[in-house]
């Protein structure tokens, strides 16, 4: 077992078929909630050259560059769920004014 810092959680290893594991977590009053722990990818991600060479760091902040690993906008989790269209109008609102001088 081990804690994770900053957190109230254990990450448990589980011996032999971790689905009957995880069931016999969920099943035990003495435990809050139960997961499995696993490894996510993207299933796409954009051919910019900026985001792949994170310079668009907003989208996804991986805390490589001295940024705070987190502080974005979640492009990735995003991107799966729409990408967008040609059929859509974006448009840019610039009021033009200059409020530090």
């Amino acid at each position: 077992m081990r804690q994770v810092p900053g957190l109230d959680v254990t990450v448990v290893r589980a011996q032999g078929h971790a689905a009957a594991a995880l069931a016999a977590y969920q099943r035990d009053p003495n435990v809050e909630y139960a997961e499995p722990n696993g490894v996510a990818y993207p299933a796409w991600a954009p051919n910019d050259p900026d985001y792949t060479s994170n310079q668009q760091w907003a989208l996804n902040n991986l805390g490589t560059t001295g940024g705070t690993l987190g502080d974005d906008i979640d492009a990735p989790p995003a991107w799966n769920v729409t990408r967008g269209s040609s059929a859509q109008t974006i448009s840019v609102v610039d009021t033009g004014l200059t409020i530090n001088r």
